[in-house]
């Protein structure tokens, strides 16, 4: 401490340490913390503050210590290299991410184009105020279906009652111009059930089997196994009859 520095102002304990911290930051980057004396010519003059005593300050133009390193050109280039190759490494994350969404995107694209390709045919008979559907197996109607549906429409609705059966066939077999319409399968398959449940004013539906792309028509459903099933397997009947009992007693 030089005599002129003893009519200095001492600095604050907070101020000190935001001092500190300046130095040991310049220092890491390999600059020397200097600080001005005296004001320059036409400059504004500065506020210098006395360090406090407790603080040991280093001397003056002395040679840089382990406690205060000065790093060469070489290392701060190196410093800053490794910065940016963290950058480059984050934006490639980013990159590869955003690639991988994308092809799931596109992935999950392609498995809709070809579900909606695959051939499907679905049955519909309509019995008094029911709408049995099945989706066929290798999209072939067989006889003993619509007598066993037939048999199933009596045992809810009456020895009297009157059934009739429709097939939808998708894509198109006489009209193949209708799978390029807009909307696909799901819009001609839904406009096609509600034309069925409007001309017949259906009121309860029953899905035979598993169906993906049955539509949502707001109407009471209930599932029981395919009619194949049933054919193949005389117990599913049972099961069958377990759940179709409850539509006996509304009627």
């Amino acid at each position: 401490m030089e005599p002129s520095d003893k009519l200095l102002p001492v600095a604050e304990s907070a101020l000190w340490s935001r001092e500190c911290l300046r130095r040991a930051n310049l220092s890491k980057l390999g600059i020397s913390p200097l600080i001005s004396r005296f004001d320059g010519v036409g400059s504004k003059s500065a506020r210098r503050l006395m360090a406090p005593a407790s603080a040991a300050v280093p001397k003056r133009n002395a040679a840089p210590t382990a406690d205060t390193p000065e790093r060469s050109r070489d290392q701060v280039r190196a410093l800053l290299r490794e910065g940016t190759d963290s950058v480059m490494d984050t934006s490639s994350v980013a990159t590869a991410a955003n690639s991988a969404g994308s092809s799931e995107q596109s992935l999950a694209a392609v498995d809709r184009a070809s579900a909606a390709a695959t051939p499907v045919s679905l049955v519909m008979v309509t019995s008094a105020d029911i709408l049995w559907i099945e989706v066929l197996e290798d999209q072939l109607l067989r006889k003993e279906q619509l007598q066993l549906v037939a048999a199933m429409a009596r045992a809810v609705r009456g020895t009297n009652v009157h059934c009739a059966h429709q097939q939808f066939d998708w894509p198109p077999v006489h009209q193949p111009a209708l799978s390029n319409a807009k909307g696909g399968m799901s819009d001609m398959l839904k406009g096609f059930i509600q034309r069925l449940i409007r001309d017949r004013a259906t009121q309860q539906m029953v899905l035979m089997g598993p169906c993906d792309c049955l539509p949502d028509t707001g109407l009471p459903l209930l599932e029981i196994p395919s009619s194949v099933s049933m054919l193949r397997d005389g117990s599913l009947k049972q099961q069958a009859w377990g759940v179709l009992k409850r539509l006996r007693a509304r009627a």
